[in-house]
């Protein structure tokens, strides 16, 4: 009884039980208690990740109350708010826990990913797919270091292919400033859907998503571990032997605010090619954050997967990016040149132009030290590199990637057309 109740005290949310054979598929319904709870520990997270991203302000604010807080009498205040708090939070997390031992449906959930946790065989996984839940605990499917096995020259693994980011010069100041920055509300903006508001907002159509992706297009979602450590959530569904299209695989990366599971999969899926879609570091079911390198590990672990695990041949397999996910894609295309082809839809040519036109003017240099060296989304410089079929949708009325600030953007402002430009085999 002890061990079934810390398996569901550290256990992962559980959302719902897929259809299996001629059962139907069906939401997991929490009782009172563990629902109770689990919205306490909820709204905890969302303010913690709240105070982080605007820690910048929050710090502002403090700095004018040091002579309040920062005394014998407020440090007390503060550790017994400290303390309060946090035996808040051990109440709410024993309710849940209570809550899912007195559940049949979770506790079948949880000992059978207990066991697949230390025996991570093809039985237990078919019986851990019948279950929607957080992807934190699922046992890693393929990892990076499967990869240099099939990777290896005279008996060594190969060399990483990440581009490592290059150090800062500019001063202490800028790099604390730049550092401060894009860790708070600069990362945040480029990338929303990283933000626990998005995820929270989205989390019922994810769901939904998910869902339709498993029991109607017969999905199979996979953790994949990156070399950075990052798991990355991907969703596969397979066409192979149901049409000519069916051969060739499409992977799909979403936008700054886009998830696969209500993304840009549903476009190849329409025309029967086979389609393996992921979500970027931080969003949904993939840990870490959108960062450039981490973005490069994410979309090669991706690959690596599709070509050994997957059975798919390099030119066999077209790259399709949505947006800021062109970056991924473009980084891959390069670092993979065999591909059959490579989409870029309504994306740009470089970052800075777009965060510039819209950050206040005064912070400039800011902007500039903060793109270069932790937000360097180069599109243009990276797709030049690659030499093969290239197809580029330009929206006409994209309000996101033009500078222009018109009611109408103007097109002349597209920072899609501008790749164009940069192509070297156009320039001949």
């Amino acid at each position: 009884m002890i061990s079934a109740f810390f398996k569901c005290f550290f256990g992962p949310r559980l959302y719902r039980i897929y259809k299996i054979d001629d059962q139907a598929g069906r939401p997991y319904t929490d009782n009172l208690v563990e629902k109770v709870g689990d919205s306490v520990v909820k709204l905890m997270n969302f303010c913690y990740s709240f105070c982080k991203w605007t820690s910048p302000v929050l710090l502002f604010f403090f700095y004018g109350k040091v002579s309040i807080y920062f005394t014998t009498e407020g440090m007390i205040d503060l550790g017994r708010l400290g303390v309060r708090v946090g035996a808040f939070v051990l109440l709410a997390l024993f309710c849940r826990s209570l809550g899912r031992l007195m559940n049949t449906d979770y506790v079948t959930f949880i000992e059978i990913l207990s066991q697949a946790q230390t025996n991570n065989s093809h039985e237990l996984k078919t019986l851990l797919r019948h279950y929607d839940s957080d992807f934190g605990k699922w046992p890693v499917d393929y990892s990076w270091k499967e990869t240099y096995n099939f990777d290896k020259t005279e008996g060594k693994p190969v060399t990483s292919r990440l581009v490592k980011a290059q150090p800062i010069d500019d001063g202490f100041h800028l790099r604390l400033l730049s550092y401060i920055a894009a860790n708070t509300f600069g990362l945040r903006l480029a990338y929303p859907g990283y933000t626990d508001l998005i995820n929270l907002l989205t989390f019922n159509m994810l769901i939904q998503g998910r869902t339709n992706l498993v029991e109607d297009k017969k999905g199979y979602r996979a953790k994949l571990e990156a070399e950075d450590g990052n798991h990355i959530d991907t969703m596969f569904v397979d066409r192979r032997g149901t049409s000519d299209n069916g051969n060739t695989l499409v992977i799909c990366s979403e936008g700054n605010a886009g998830f696969y599971e209500i993304g840009s999969m549903v476009s190849p899926l329409d025309s029967n090619y086979s389609v393996l879609g992921w979500n970027h570091p931080g969003f949904a079911g993939s840990t870490g954050a959108p960062f450039p390198s981490q973005e490069q590990a994410a979309i090669d672990i991706v690959f690596q997967y599709a070509i050994n695990k997957l059975g798919f041949m390099p030119d066999n397999i077209v790259l399709f990016g949505w947006s800021i996910g062109g970056y991924a894609v473009s980084w891959c295309a390069k670092t993979y040149p065999d591909i059959k082809a490579v989409i870029l839809d309504a994306t740009f040519d470089d970052i800075y132009t777009l965060a510039f036109a819209r950050l206040p003017k005064s912070w400039y240099t800011l902007i500039k030290t903060t793109i270069k060296h932790r937000f360097n989304l180069d599109i243009g410089d990276l797709i030049c590199q690659y030499n093969g079929p290239l197809r580029l949708i330009r929206r006409t009325k994209d309000e996101v990637i033009t500078t222009s600030d018109t009611p109408i953007p103007a097109i002349v402002t597209n920072n899609d057309q501008f790749i164009v430009v940069t192509l070297p085999y156009l320039l001949l």
